[in-house]
């Protein structure tokens, strides 16, 4: 029940604290508890209704979140979806915990696979946040080949890895 229970009530998404006050929520967990709650529905501990209604909440939030050619931070604000950074430099886009909450994502979006027109709507919205993000814009180097982690408005990217 962790998934389940640590979710941001705005965003849906995992919080990284359990206090009411504290709204960052994590895009690396949020994907990663996107599959352990699709295992849930399977073995009966959620309904698919009530992953359904989340996953929608999830993927309006995260179309009016800030995001840098399409990849998220690794925390954002769950209520605002502003990026939680600690200085002009931090990490604005994240291509690590962008790729986990894009791969849960990709899982439910094929979970959720039935004619149902909330199903439909929500496998359009998933198709369209992973089309918006531009992994060539994480590609440095001569000749292109090396994909980048992190990007910064500021850095760019002075504090990323190959």
């Amino acid at each position: 029940s962790y998934f389940t229970d640590e979710t941001e009530f705005n965003s849906g998404m995992h919080k990284i604290s359990p206090l009411v006050t504290d709204a960052r929520v994590s895009v690396k967990s949020t994907g990663l508890g996107l599959l352990t709650q699709i295992i849930g529905v399977e073995r009966k501990f959620i309904s698919r209704q009530l992953l359904l209604d989340r996953l929608t909440r999830i993927v309006k939030f995260l179309n009016r979140a800030t995001k840098y050619h399409g990849a998220y931070p690794e925390l954002l604000n769950g209520r605002t979806g502003a990026p939680v950074l600690n200085d002009s430099c931090e990490i604005a886009a994240d291509l690590k915990s962008t790729a986990y909450l894009m791969q849960g994502l990709l899982v439910a979006r094929n979970y959720f696979s039935t004619d149902d027109p909330k199903e439909k709507e929500l496998r359009e919205k998933i198709t369209a946040l992973w089309s918006d993000v531009d992994w060539t814009a994480f590609v440095k180097g001569e000749g292109g080949y090396h994909l980048y982690n992190a990007w910064s408005p500021s850095c760019l990217f002075d504090k990323s890895t190959p």
